[in-house]
């Protein structure tokens, strides 16, 4: 349980830092445009070249579950929803 829980914290910080870096979200949403198993292979070849360089296993697992298509997708759907909310220009306050 405790792996998943770790898992689960890594995969939401790797998610709000692709949703708040411009150059990472545009990445992210560009390779949703790839056939899925080209995104799959690009996805285990970001993850390699992370497990090579020694990062966090938990980050590398985190980045791995992307390849899964409703991962990606829940994860695609969450970015674009917060990209929408930081560009909505906000009200003054009164």
């Amino acid at each position: 349980m405790k792996q998943h829980e770790a898992l689960s914290e890594e995969f939401i910080w790797l998610i709000q830092v692709i949703a708040e870096n411009k150059e990472l979200r545009q990445w992210f949403l560009s390779i949703e445009k790839l056939p899925e198993n080209l995104r799959y292979s690009h996805i285990r070849s970001m993850a390699e070249r992370m497990q090579a360089d020694w990062v966090d296993s938990d980050l590398v697992e985190a980045v791995k579950s992307l390849a899964s298509a409703d991962v990606y997708s829940a994860a695609s759907k969450t970015i674009r929803e917060y990209s929408l909310q930081s560009s909505t220009p906000k009200a003054p306050h009164a």
